[in-house]
């Protein structure tokens, strides 16, 4: 564990104690010690945790789901694809939902359900492997589905829609293949009839609607190789006029018709490389240029929805990279970018419904290779069951620390990026809501960060360890969310980890620094006024990648701990009040190094979080009497988180947890819905700095 500016002291224990079963205190408050004990000795016992963080829910889905719809069969339920059949899921507003077979169809591409084989029933059509045809699947009135028939096409099929085709409402399938577009209707005695086949070489998608105010069923056909979009104006007996096109973004993959400037003329969307894309219909009855809605990359698929009951259509997008869903909400005939909640890997295809019954919609993303269904449940006004994600514009994240930057009584978080070599701010609204601010330049490859007072002033500032440059950055805060110009202090080679601590008895003003590749530890002792005067280096066991500090022998001095995260044998450094001491070498009896260790349900017992990378989820694991742990909680917030810090976001008195995930660029902020052992609330808050815990 890396534990970033802890100035808690350390529990009972000697100077002869093994480290083995060491155990150390973190202060959960910005001055004094509280006496929480935490052991590494994992052993796991029952307990009635409580625990909780608002988290998002996932259906397991199968191994790399592919496709999915829902359709209404006694109640609400969901059709799965993934690479060995097709299922039926129903309870979905339940904790265990239900899933069985019903067709051993693979690799399906592409789902349809509807009534277009004029049973009666809910049918379901799909698209498998690269077969010029189509799999039919007739519903029944049990819910149950008939033996799947092919529908053949012209060449190999790529997507397939059920949409009312006519004047009179019938169901048809419109078939996207590599020649173009079928339309298959269904015949009174059962089978299809090739209705049309629209040439368009290639399409990405498709969709139907009246584009041109004739009450005519249109088609409008996205070409990606051509970068245009192809619009077909239907004469409602199934025929076609000539078609015109309408150049747009590059790749388009996606369309949506929909009316977004409340002008009751509906205007075509667009996802394609560049982003979500808008053609405004003209006066002339034609489209505009394409403007940009969202410019983002990797986008999956978006959906139209009214996500906060306003009686106006918001839009759903997902991203497959960072793996999240972005509310893009409608104001002023236009759309604002609103929150971001963290979904699977390979978040893909999206679908917005009532699947709880309780009029609120919810939405349901397919993630594609974290092999999952989430599920966020409507809580009302725009909010979701899930954990809001902050977009961050810097790649490789690489570290984030909590402070009141700003000093508006609102906890802020600061997060470096190490491939931009900068350092973000996310100013917090008090209500667990943030925003992003401009990267500050920082230095090269900025690996870790801590947040303190090392000056006279009471002001947050910042010590930013630059790996590339071998030196530690010191921002000076000023209060106003901004900092002066950073001041290099020179370390040892490869610096990994820093941490803040009270190493001369004059307050928690003092660093040190863990040095990678130099196999040190460099103690930069602080004189109050910002500077650092005096750095001493010590060796310590190779490839340091950690720090601890605590008051390891209960002499009310703070020592300091450094060690490598897959190795047990540590440096420890003794204080004496003045100064640290030469290291001297023990082992701990344990590797497993939390992202933070809290008091989260105020219980007396310090809590752990972990990483569990399998289930691209943190484990939170709940204190109990003697040092040990309670049964493990899993909370679902991504992949490849890499560092955490808590703090009450949203001034309930209870601590949330932000974690953060490098590759995706994103923070997960979970708040906790912890119901407090003292039965309390809220607490006021003692200082702006609060958990100072991380890995790096």
């Amino acid at each position: 564990m890396t534990v970033c500016g802890s100035d808690g002291r350390a529990s009972e224990g000697d100077r002869g104690t093994p480290v083995s079963f060491w155990r150390w205190t973190l202060d959960m408050r910005f001055r004094g010690a509280s006496l929480i004990g935490l052991g590494l000795a994992f052993l796991v016992v029952p307990a009635a945790a409580q625990i909780a963080f608002r988290s998002r829910f996932d259906v397991p889905a199968g191994r790399t789901p592919t496709a999915f719809a829902l359709v209404e069969m006694n109640g609400l339920q969901l059709v799965v694809a993934n690479g060995k059949e097709i299922s039926l899921v129903g309870a979905l507003g339940r904790s265990a939902p239900v899933a069985h077979r019903i067709a051993a169809i693979p690799f399906v591409k592409s789902l349809a359900v509807g009534q277009f084989t004029r049973s009666g029933h809910q049918d379901v059509a799909c698209v498998s492997g690269n077969a010029p045809s189509i799999f039919v699947l007739p519903g029944g009135r049990d819910g149950s589905f008939g033996k799947a028939f092919t529908v053949e096409v012209p060449s190999r099929a790529r997507l397939v829609r059920a949409r009312a085709m006519d004047q009179q409402g019938t169901t048809g399938l419109l078939v996207a293949h590599d020649a173009g577009v079928s339309i298959l209707v269904p015949l009174p005695g059962g089978g299809f009839r090739t209705a049309a086949t629209l040439p368009i070489p290639f399409p990405s998608d498709f969709e139907v609607a009246d584009l041109n105010d004739d009450g005519l069923p249109d088609l409008v056909v996205a070409a990606p190789h051509e970068q245009r979009l192809v619009i077909f104006d239907g004469a409602g007996d199934g025929t076609f006029a000539e078609p015109r096109s309408v150049p747009t973004i590059r790749e388009p993959a996606h369309l949506l018709v929909m009316d977004i400037n409340d002008d009751r003329r509906p205007d075509l969307l667009v996802l394609g490389e560049p982003g979500l894309a808008v053609h405004p219909r003209d006066s002339k009855g034609g489209f505009a240029t394409a403007k940009t809605l969202y410019q983002e990359a990797q986008l999956g698929n978006v959906v139209a929805t009214d996500l906060d009951g306003d009686g106006t259509t918001d839009l759903a997008v997902t991203n497959r990279s960072r793996g999240v869903v972005t509310f893009l909400m409608a104001a002023n005939g236009g759309f604002r970018i609103g929150d971001s909640y963290d979904v699977g890997s390979g978040a893909e295809d999206v679908l917005a419904a009532d699947v709880t019954g309780d009029s609120i919609i919810d939405l349901l993303v397919l993630n594609q290779i974290s092999d999952s269904i989430t599920v966020l449940r409507g809580l009302g006004r725009g909010e979701f069951e899930g954990s809001v994600s902050l977009l961050a514009s810097a790649a490789d994240l690489s570290a984030i620390a909590s402070a009141d930057f700003n000093v508006d009584s609102h906890l802020d978080l600061a997060v470096t990026s190490e491939e931009g070599g900068s350092v973000s701010l996310f100013l917090g609204d008090g209500r667990g809501g943030f925003s992003r601010q401009p990267p500050l330049p920082i230095g090269r490859q900025p690996r870790a960060l801590v947040a303190g007072s090392f000056d006279h002033d009471t002001f947050p500032d910042l010590a930013v360890v630059n790996f590339g440059s071998d030196e530690v950055a010191i921002l000076a805060g000023n209060g106003h969310a901004g900092f002066e110009s950073p001041r290099l202090i020179s370390v040892g080679l490869g610096p990994r980890a820093i941490v803040r601590g009270d190493f001369q008895g004059k307050g928690p003003s003092d660093l040190a620094v863990a040095n990678s590749l130099s196999d040190s530890v460099s103690v930069l002792y602080g004189d109050g006024e910002g500077g650092f005067p005096t750095v001493v280096n010590f060796p310590v066991p190779p490839r340091p990648t950690f720090l601890l500090v605590g008051d390891l022998d209960n002499d009310r001095h703070a020592d300091l701990v450094v060690g490598n995260d897959y190795a047990d044998s540590v440096a420890i450094l003794r204080g004496n009040g003045r100064e640290l001491e030469e290291p001297r070498t023990d082992r701990l009896g344990s590797t497993a190094r939390p992202l933070v260790a809290e008091d989260f349900d105020r219980d007396g017992h310090t809590d752990l979080v972990v990483v569990n990378q399998s289930a691209s989820a943190i484990d939170v694991l709940p204190g109990t009497e003697g040092g040990t742990f309670g049964e493990r909680l899993t909370f679902p917030v991504g992949r490849d988180a890499r560092a955490a810090v808590a703090g009450d976001f949203n001034g309930d008195g209870r601590l949330d947890l932000a974690v953060l995930h490098s590759e995706a660029r994103t923070i997960s902020i979970l708040l906790s819905r912890t119901r407090l052992r003292d039965g309390s609330w809220r607490e006021a808050r003692e200082a702006p700095l609060t958990v100072r815990t991380a890995r790096h």
